[in-house]
């Protein structure tokens, strides 16, 4: 029979008061894991992504976990000298392959501290754990969002050229017009149907689900994910009355992309922090398709842009005739409708468009 010995004999009141000891040094060992972790994430946000608002989010975080230690700091039960889980180690922490890795890592590492701070709160505060149940779920939310960013950008960091696409405004028809978008340097194309039937729009996003995918270029479906799954679009653009980011990501799964709409810091901190892939921010000018719908104005779209974090199309009422001004507010992505899809030559549109971009491209490579 297996016997297993305590090094010394303890009583009813010196096991209670070990087993006090050990939780403490539990909490404590944990609590400097978590906001390790964080702060590793934190810098991932900050310096790999370039997103303000998620290593704010995830500064916060660490601060809120700051704050238990604060409220009852447990340092006084640490014993690093006999902590028998100093020496163990297993050889994958020793390497990382990149940047997802280490954020999947370390996610991982506060979500786990998190989940056992939580149960040893349970044994001395229940509002304590129950606040740090609460910064387990944003701990997992803004893991996804962070290793989403690394893992989708690749996907979006060459486009520039948005084209938006609605059949009564396209002067050659939605499909030659979507063609000509391409021609002219489009490498996103957005369906926006608001007054088709199903039964058309189905067959429309059908036949441009095939030409961009023939041309190489990104098809997003305006705010039916339905449709977007039925035609295997690369994703969906949603507005302020849609379904939920997450829901849509769990109808076309992991590798779709999610854009949303931006119309103040409000909306696309939101839209940021539940997910979204990308954004439209706008109205930049008065837009023909939308024409009650009230002007941002370009000093929006130089605060989107400068402080998103995720790729940004400004969009609302650009031409050819107003893109400089577009670009100078620091934008160098920008989804255009009328101002395309509605002219005489839609080459010509889209190139003087595309050209008048900073070459995003070109940066990358060097």
């Amino acid at each position: 029979m297996l016997r297993l010995y305590l090094p010394f004999p303890l009583s009813g009141k010196c096991r209670k008061m070990h087993q006090m000891q050990a939780r403490r040094r539990i909490i404590d060992a944990n609590l400097n894991r978590a906001r390790e972790a964080a702060r590793v994430l934190e810098d991932i946000a900050r310096f790999e992504v370039e997103s303000g608002l998620i290593a704010s989010s995830l500064k916060r975080l660490r601060h809120d976990i700051a704050a238990l230690r604060r409220a009852d700091n447990p340092i006084g039960a640490r014993d690093t000298a006999g902590d028998v889980g100093t020496e163990i180690s297993v050889p994958e922490e020793a390497s990382r392959s990149g940047a997802a890795d280490i954020v999947a890592a370390n996610s991982a590492r506060l979500e786990e501290s998190l989940r056992v701070l939580e149960e040893n709160y349970k044994c001395e505060n229940a509002g304590t754990a129950e606040k740090t149940e609460q910064l387990r779920y944003t701990a997992y939310r803004l893991g996804a969002v962070l290793l989403r960013q690394i893992n989708i950008r690749p996907r979006l960091e060459k486009v520039q050229l948005c084209v938006i696409v609605t059949d009564s405004l396209s002067r050659h028809g939605a499909l030659e017009t979507t063609r000509r978008a391409i021609e002219g340097g489009a490498d996103m194309i957005q369906l926006r149907e608001k007054e088709l039937g199903d039964g058309k729009f189905l067959g429309l996003a059908r036949e441009l689900r095939e030409l961009t995918r023939n041309s190489d270029v990104l098809f997003i479906v305006n705010d039916r994910a339905d449709i977007a799954a039925a035609v295997g679009a690369d994703g969906v653009h949603l507005g302020a009355d849609d379904l939920p980011i997450a829901a849509v990501k769990k109808i076309l799964g992991p590798e779709a992309l999610v854009g949303a709409t931006a119309h103040d810091m409000e909306e696309l901190t939101r839209a940021v922090e539940e997910g979204a892939d990308y954004l439209g921010v706008g109205p930049a000018f008065v837009t023909e398709t939308k024409p009650h719908e009230p002007v941002r104005g370009l000093g929006w779209i130089r605060e989107a842009v400068s402080g998103a974090g995720i790729p940004c199309f400004a969009i609302g009422g650009i031409t050819a005739a107003n893109i400089k001004e577009v670009v100078e507010t620091g934008a160098d992505r920008v989804a255009v409708c009328s101002g395309v899809i509605s002219s005489e030559n839609v080459v010509n549109a889209a190139k003087t468009i595309r050209f008048q971009l900073p070459d995003i491209n070109r940066e990358t490579e060097e």
